[in-house]
C-alpha cells in the first residue's frame, strides 16, 4: 500500500518573508506581511497531489521573548493558512512551538530582551529539530508518523534536520 504524504512547511522565511521584526508584534502586521515568491502556486500544486497533507510547523521564539502572545502567533499563522486557501492551496493545520532553551534565553537576556519564563524549557519535544510538531501533524490525521512519507520545507538547517529526524 502506498503511504500518504505529510508535508510540513516552516512559516517565517519560507511561506512569508522573515523581516526580523517578529510578525504579529505590531498592530499593523497584516500590512507588513509579504509572501515568498511561489508560495501560492506551490501550495496549489501540493493540493492537487492525492493523499498529501500539508501543515505549517513553526518555532516562534518571539513568544518566549515577550514580543508577541501565543494567541497572536496563532492568529498570524491562521491568517497565512486562510490566505493560502483563498489562493487555491490548502493547509490542513498548523503547530507552533513558543519554547526556547535556557541558553537561548540567557543570550536574549544578555542582549537586553525580556524573556517569559513560562516558555523557557530545554529540549522541548516540539522545538525543531525535535519531531513533536511532525508527530502532532500525523496524529491530527489519526495516524502515526511512520505511516507517512515525510517532507519538510524550510529555510534553516533545523528545518532539514526536523524532516530527517522524522524519517523524511
Amino acid at each position: 500500500m502506498r503511504k500518504s504524504i505529510l508535508v510540513n512547511s516552516d512559516r517565517d522565511g519560507t511561506l512569508n518573508f522573515d523581516n526580523n521584526f517578529y510578525l504579529g508584534s505590531q498592530e499593523d502586521w497584516k500590512e507588513k506581511l509579504e509572501y515568498m515568491p511561489g508560495v501560492f502556486s506551490g501550495a496549489r500544486i501540493l493540493r492537487g497531489i492525492p493523499g498529501l497533507y500539508h501543515f505549517i510547523a513553526s518555532n516562534q521564539s518571539g513568544v518566549a521573548l515577550a514580543k508577541l502572545s501565543l494567541e497572536r502567533a496563532e492568529e498570524v499563522t491562521r491568517h497565512i493558512a486562510q490566505e493560502i486557501a483563498v489562493q487555491g492551496g490548502r493547509i490542513d493545520g498548523f503547530f507552533i512551538c513558543p519554547f526556547v532553551g535556557r541558553e537561548y534565553a540567557d543570550k536574549a537576556i544578555g542582549k537586553g530582551n525580556v524573556v517569559n519564563p513560562n516558555y523557557v524549557q530545554d529540549d522541548h519535544p516540539d522545538s525543531k529539530p525535535k519531531t513533536g510538531m511532525l508527530e502532532k501533524s500525523a496524529a491530527s490525521m489519526k495516524r502515526r508518523l511512520d505511516e507517512f512519507q515525510v517532507y519538510t520545507i524550510g529555510d534553516r538547517l533545523s528545518d532539514v534536520q526536523f524532516g530527517l529526524n522524522g524519517g523524511g
